[in-house]
């Protein structure tokens, strides 16, 4: 006991002594300060520090890892976005090119079109002035027909 400590019972006080066990020196020592014991626990602490500072270490080795993923990720999808707006680009030419290509193609065929059209109204014209003048020609000469038949048909009297 030591002098600070209240005092206690007889009962308790006799296992308190009795925890005491001398030491191979005996000289009356609690056994938490054998050699042994604190060598035990230097390197239990050890241990645990080393542990720790392992766990630490670790942590810092994946958070490493993981900027360096992080950055490598980036750097990939910086690549991939520039590559992507390079396609696009490239497509929106293509398709630019083949926007004016088609206009061109289409003002051709117009412009073929509307000529054959004026030449399909020509033609047609002509076709027509041609029937009028036959139509006109054939009913000259079945009106100089009829009337014939008609003078032969009808009474002398009448003439």
């Amino acid at each position: 006991m030591t002098p600070n400590t209240p005092p206690i019972s007889s009962e308790t006080q006799t296992q308190a002594t009795a925890t005491t066990v001398p030491s191979s020196t005996g000289s009356g020592r609690l056994p938490w300060l054998e050699p042994a014991v604190v060598v035990a626990m230097l390197s239990l602490a050890v241990t645990i520090l080393a542990l720790l500072l392992s766990i630490v270490f670790g942590i810092y080795s994946i958070n490493t890892r993981i900027d360096t993923m992080g950055s490598d990720l980036n750097a990939r999808m910086d690549a991939l976005g520039a590559e992507f707006k390079a396609d696009v680009r490239d497509l929106n030419v293509r398709i630019d090119t083949l926007g004016s290509e088609f206009n061109a193609r289409m003002d051709a065929f117009s412009a073929e079109f509307k000529a054959d059209i004026r030449d399909l109204s020509t033609r047609i014209d002509t076709l027509g002035s041609s029937l009028n003048a036959r139509i006109d020609a054939l009913g000259s000469g079945l009106n100089a027909r009829i009337e014939k038949v008609y003078q032969l048909l009808l009474p002398e009297d009448r003439q």
